[in-house]
């Protein structure tokens, strides 16, 4: 019958809405996780420059100097 049919569209439709937003909730969640992790290694990196360079200048310094 016509409502039957229009019945397991919209059935169809819901269960396709809910499958979207599991799989986008997953991959909001994956992709926050690399976020973060992407940003504390850019920090490390800008951490271990300036360490870098910490440990560099007085070398520099020592040697302009004399």
């Amino acid at each position: 019958s016509r409502a039957l049919r229009w019945l397991a569209y919209a059935g169809f439709a819901a269960e396709l809405c809910v499958i979207y937003v599991e799989m986008i909730e997953d991959m909001l969640g994956t992709a926050g996780f690399f976020l973060v992790a992407g940003l504390v290694v850019g920090l490390l990196a800008v951490a271990i420059i300036r360490i870098e360079k910490r440990m560099r200048t007085p070398d520099g310094a020592e040697g302009a100097a004399a």
